[in-house]
């Protein structure tokens, strides 16, 4: 449950980088209630974490802990959202500074699958990944493993397990052919590829079917001034497909989303307590309740 987000309120976080610089501890506190009152706010977990980075001694060792799980509460939080790609870019090519290759394949795992803005801009940048590092160190070792069995099956050798410490498949260790060899680690990269091609297929249907509706939303964000009619009626037809078709999760992310952009409209307050579980409505009843004054004085 969370209160509207205001498009100043963008604006506002941005100019209070600099003050948050010279009182990290109580910025801190700042940001996190901010947070919790507005958890899918994608901008405002950017800046959390760039103040975090600032901020944090980078020799201390827990550091990159604390920003890792940042960068996790973050994408939990907010990365099922249509439009946080930017959320998932950053934490990316964080990990990718760190030399962390494992943990950039296990995001783009996650991100593969999730209907996203820019879900083929993440597709294409995980086939780079996969082309221009080995797959030993793209993979953990039990997947390393499993892609080698994989491979030496297809290709009649035997199945014996062998060291994650080689870039072949088990049973053409005696190939010493630098053509073949490469041809093999190629085949493991092909694999691990078409493996995400079928994810990355799967993500572009469900994106397909949820394009128009997100095109539609011109507003995303709280301001005083009334919604027109057209989107009023996006934002009721998008919920009823996701109702109908999505998850409980993107149900729930998006009836968030839409009590930002429609406060002022308590049908869709009505609307989401409806579809919430019963134990939780009474709780939206009273927040809805005790929310409607401020947003009249604001009208």
């Amino acid at each position: 449950m969370q209160g509207p987000l205001r498009f100043e309120d963008q604006d506002s976080a941005r100019g209070d980088q600099n003050i948050a610089m010279f009182y990290p501890t109580s910025t801190q506190m700042v940001y996190r209630r901010g947070l919790q009152a507005i958890p899918l706010s994608v901008d405002l977990w950017i800046h959390y974490i760039n103040f975090l980075k600032e901020t944090l001694d980078p020799v201390d060792p827990e550091t990159n802990n604390t920003v890792r799980g940042a960068y996790e509460h973050a994408v939990l939080a907010a990365g099922t959202d249509f439009r946080s790609d930017r959320l998932w870019e950053m934490y990316i090519n964080w990990e990718n500074e760190q030399g962390n290759l494992r943990e950039v394949t296990a995001i783009y795992d996650r991100i593969l699958g999730i209907p996203t803005q820019l879900y083929s801009h993440h597709f294409q940048r995980f086939k780079e990944h996969i082309q221009n590092n080995l797959p030993r160190d793209l993979l953990t070792p039990e997947q390393f493993i499993q892609l080698r069995r994989e491979l030496a099956s297809v290709n009649g050798h035997g199945g014996d397990d062998a060291p994650p410490g080689d870039d072949l498949p088990s049973g053409i260790e005696d190939i010493t052919d630098p053509a073949k060899l490469i041809t093999e680690i190629e085949n493991m990269r092909h694999r691990i590829q078409e493996i995400h091609q079928e994810m990355f297929n799967h993500n572009e249907h469900e994106v397909s079917k949820r394009w128009t509706f997100e095109e539609g939303i011109k507003r995303p964000y709280f301001h005083v001034k009334p919604l027109e009619k057209a989107q009023l009626k996006n934002w009721k037809e998008y919920l009823e497909f996701e109702i109908e078709n999505g998850t409980h999760e993107r149900v729930v992310v998006l009836f968030e989303r839409c009590v930002i952009s429609c406060a002022l409209y308590e049908d869709f307050w009505i609307k989401e307590m409806v579809c919430l579980q019963p134990d939780l409505t009474a709780a939206y009843a009273n927040f809805v309740a005790s929310l409607r004054p401020s947003l009249q004085k604001l009208v």
